[in-house]
């Protein structure tokens, strides 16, 4: 679902208007659907926008209480990728590294546990890393800087007076790292076994 919203988002705004979807819809869909009903199905509380919370309700609140403390924690998501989870040449960041990069931030272990980081037992359950990591992972390479920057602005505050189209901009921003990954990267297999394993960052 996130890769589908991707296309439909493509600059990161968190919202799109129906000018937006139509005009993904026509190229990827054809004229097969009709994309008014369809906007009119998906923009239930009628302001104008579709959001991933409209898509896809389960995973935008997994994301957003992943983005949210990694916000509390380092101020944005963006920050705490440069922070915690940034420690590879390739600028990608593998399962193990994320789960571990999270719960030092507080995703994925009790508040409590404040001594020597241990996997087993350290679990919130209200946190799931494995499905983050699988979610933001679209092209199978690990996740990336661009992944974490695109949380804060899926996730940003609703500016006063509600949303408008024209205040949806595109905003400089660091360069993909995707871009600079070599092209014999391979895509990583999804584990198997739901017991997320600690070895390798």
């Amino acid at each position: 679902m996130l890769e589908a919203w991707r296309v439909l988002d493509p600059h990161g705004h968190g919202r799109i208007s129906f000018f937006h979807f139509n005009r993904a819809g026509q190229s990827k869909l054809g004229n097969n659907y009709d994309m008014k009903k369809l906007w009119m199905a998906l923009d239930t509380d009628h302001d104008g926008f579709v959001t991933l919370e409209d898509l896809d309700p389960e995973l935008a609140v997994l994301l957003k209480e992943f983005a949210d403390v990694m916000s509390r924690s380092c101020g944005s998501a963006a920050a705490a990728w440069e922070r915690e989870f940034s420690w590879s040449e390739h600028g990608r960041c593998n399962l193990g590294r994320f789960v571990r990069a999270a719960a030092q931030l507080g995703y994925g272990r009790s508040r409590r546990d404040k001594g020597i980081f241990e996997i087993k037992a350290a679990f919130n359950a209200k946190h799931d890393c494995k499905a983050v990591f699988n979610a933001l992972n679209v092209d199978m390479c690990g996740v990336s800087f661009k992944d974490f920057e695109l949380l804060d602005k899926w996730f940003k505050a609703c500016p006063s007076g509600g949303w408008h189209y024209s205040t949806l901009r595109s905003s400089v921003s660091m360069p993909d790292v995707r871009q600079q990954v070599p092209a014999t990267c391979q895509p990583m297999s999804r584990p198997m076994s739901r017991q997320v394993s600690a070895a390798g960052a």
